[in-house]
């Protein structure tokens, strides 16, 4: 990202890359600590490279891509939230501490779900949202 000074601004999280979409969400050494994070309570890796890698998962129920691309969500979301009080307040929470404010509020939104589901999605969505999590 250039500024309008012609300069490169560099990863505010980070300070060493040059920001971009791909670095912030995908390669910026915070990002990838949120995600994994995430990615280990929800089961599986979550994307590290591109977008459009996480939206042609196959062999997965319907509620399983909707509550893993929501959790995906929640991680861009978190982040770029990060970037921001980053740049303009100077504060960066740890990233242990962003992942798990993102599992508390998925586990909110999964508990308010009410879908029919077949029976192993049924025990999937309960282990996420089992407190010994």
């Amino acid at each position: 990202m250039v500024s309008w000074h012609g300069f490169i601004n560099t990863c505010y999280i980070c300070g060493y890359q040059a920001e971009t979409m791909d670095h912030l969400f995908f390669t910026c050494a915070y990002s990838k600590e949120v995600v994994k994070i995430v990615g280990q309570w929800i089961g599986i890796m979550l994307p590290t490279q591109h977008f459009h890698e996480w939206s042609l998962r196959r062999g997965q129920s319907k509620i399983r891509i909707d509550v893993i691309n929501v959790v995906f969500n929640a991680c861009i979301y978190h982040v770029w939230r990060q970037r921001d009080l980053s740049k303009h307040e100077l504060t960066l929470i740890c990233p242990e501490k962003v992942a798990a404010t993102i599992v508390d509020e998925m586990k909110i939104r999964i508990k308010r779900c009410s879908m029919k589901m077949a029976n192993t999605d049924k025990i999937w969505i309960r282990g996420l949202i089992d407190d010994a999590n």
